[in-house]
């Protein structure tokens, strides 16, 4: 006999669903430090996109939360449950991780010889620090 599909009724509907995940974006955009227009590039969406998202009025593709994850450092998951937004428990550790989710991202656009280059500069200042 086959299976017959259960009704299911979300809690939320499409637009309150679209309002928390839109927050819960803002809330890391913020946290991050990355303007409206940075993460606009970063998705390749326009700024009055970003801001339509973030009040809940323009959904936001699974690929571009995929995407703001890595970049804010958090799992997709923590955009569908407010109490994995909450920031890391020191300030510094989510600040460095921050750091290095925009260092990331900046080396991923060089070539090979860009980033060979990069990394070298950042050896002889360490060296130049230390002495």
């Amino acid at each position: 006999m086959p299976k017959v599909a259960k009704s299911y009724e979300p809690k939320l509907d499409k637009k309150q669903f679209n309002v928390m995940i839109g927050q819960n974006v803002r809330k890391q955009r913020i946290y991050a430090k990355y303007s409206i227009e940075e993460i606009s590039k970063i998705l390749g969406l326009s700024p009055a996109a970003v801001g339509l998202m973030e009040r809940g009025d323009r959904g936001i593709t699974s690929y571009n939360l995929y995407k703001l994850a890595g970049i804010f450092g958090i799992s997709v998951g923590a955009f569908y449950d407010d109490s994995e937004v909450d920031p890391p428990s020191t300030p510094e550790l989510r600040r460095r991780k921050t750091q290095l989710n925009r260092l990331t991202t900046f080396t991923n656009k060089l070539s090979d010889g860009e980033l060979e280059h990069v990394v070298l500069m950042t050896k002889n200042l360490s060296e130049l620090e230390r002495n």
